[in-house]
């Protein structure tokens, strides 16, 4: 079940550029699955092959993850996207191969591009205007298919006026209106963030995904509130969102949901960080079935209470965290499932770093899983799921051999219940610079 990939980037001056080649262990060769250059003179920037574009709050042009939001920076999933740029990285959605061009002058900053997306044709132009704490910008898109075309008209604005942040896209496609608005004020003490987004049904985007929390980004009106307090060492934090579709497409009630969180973070220099979150998802979806030639239907909620103790040593080498989870449908037996985590990262020899850890969990299915991050390589955003019974052993391990050669390798060994063997994954890395 091996995967590799190597990627060389050579830059001279003005000029860059690079490829990437991937191989599973399957395949008979390596495949050329990513290439780019780029040149920068003076006010202009042209780059060539996958392309990275995201345009405000992603409703025309998005990120292909989407948005998230973090307990730790609450305006994560508000901020506005102005990037016409590479793209190197694993294949992640759909790939636009084509060519961008960026433009500034006085103030002004002048983008577009021209590509291909799958089968059909991709092109945008945007103007953007910044000054001080201020950008506003146009942009008009469109992808053409060989029976038929999409255009889309886009403004975004980003206007910084302390002690508040306004971020939002307001965009039309066909006769179609989908809006994001954001508030926020950030303050040292107290911070605050109000979050609007109505996207209406059959709503698509270019490509990527345009900002979205509990649901797909699409066919949904929304609302989010979020609030960060420092009173001496405590730090509370909270949010809650509720959304709602606007059309069940089955032709049943729209699905809605919530989510609710509270944290409170205790920081001492001497005893380290003491961290309890409590976090509560609510969905109520509509299921359906036959019986005798008849179609019934029924509103079903579900509820996700989450409970996190975490503890991080003063020097933050030393990590603990034990989470909890209960699943309560509506109909269906209740669930429940914990995990524990440790981690270590300071032990080092011979100039080589580490990092190791251990992870046991507990659920009565997948329906009760639970997710904790794990040290990956670089590039690497590895957040496995955990379900059922069993346990784990990790460890990743950096050595800089010069200033030009970086050598990483990370390795785990997993045992399930429900398996007979245990399963071991690794990866190297080796990254070089001249």
């Amino acid at each position: 079940n091996l995967r590799w990939h190597q990627k060389i980037w050579l830059k001279q001056n003005s000029l860059e550029g690079g490829i990437r080649i991937d191989r599973n262990y399957s395949d008979d060769a390596w495949n050329l699955s990513r290439f780019a250059m780029t040149y920068q003179k003076n006010n202009a920037h042209i780059t060539v092959g996958h392309l990275n574009i995201n345009v405000g709050q992603g409703l025309v042009l998005g990120r292909s993850y989407g948005r998230f939001k973090s307990v730790d920076n609450l305006k994560s999933f508000s901020l506005d996207d102005s990037r016409y740029s590479y793209h190197m990285g694993s294949s992640i959605g759909d790939d636009i191969l084509g060519t961008s061009l960026t433009l500034e002058k006085n103030g002004w900053t002048y983008k577009g591009h021209f590509a291909k997306l799958n089968s059909n044709n991709t092109s945008s132009f945007g103007i953007f205007f910044n000054q001080n704490n201020y950008q506003i910008g146009l942009l008009a898109a469109g992808i053409y298919r060989s029976d038929s075309s999409s255009k889309y008209g886009s403004l975004t604005f980003d206007i910084n006026r302390l002690p508040f942040l306004f971020t939002g896209e307001i965009s039309i496609y066909e006769n179609k209106k989908a809006v994001i608005l954001n508030i926020i004020r950030w303050d040292t003490l107290l911070s605050w963030t109000l979050h609007y987004r109505n996207i209406p049904f059959n709503w698509t985007t270019i490509s990527g995904r345009p900002v979205s929390i509990l649901h797909s980004g699409a066919n949904e009106k929304a609302i989010a509130m979020s609030i960060k307090h420092k009173l001496e060492d405590y730090t509370i934090t909270s949010w809650l969102e509720l959304f709602s579709e606007h059309i069940n497409k089955d032709g049943y009630l729209p699905n809605s949901g919530s989510d609710w969180l509270i944290k409170c973070d205790k920081h001492s220099n001497s005893t380290g960080l003491y961290s309890v979150q409590y976090r509560i998802k609510n969905k109520n979806t509509v299921q359906s079935w036959q019986m005798n030639a008849l179609e019934f239907s029924s509103f079903n909620p579900e509820t996700k209470q989450y409970l996190t103790i975490q503890w991080l040593s003063p020097r933050k080498k030393l990590k603990t965290k034990w989470q909890n989870v209960k699943v309560r449908p509506e109909k269906n037996n209740a669930e429940s499932g914990q995990l524990l985590s440790m981690s270590y990262s300071g032990f080092s020899i011979f100039e080589i770093s580490s990092v190791f850890g251990a992870n046991a969990w507990n659920t009565d299915s997948w329906q009760s899983r639970l997710y904790n991050y794990s040290p990956g390589l670089k590039g690497e955003f590895y957040i496995p799921a955990y379900y059922g019974l069993g346990s784990e052993f990790f460890s990743k391990w950096s050595y800089e051999i010069s200033d030009q050669i970086d050598v990483s390798f990370r390795h785990s060994i997993k045992w399930k219940s429900d398996q007979n063997a245990l399963d071991h994954s690794f990866a190297i890395q080796v990254e070089s610079i001249y």
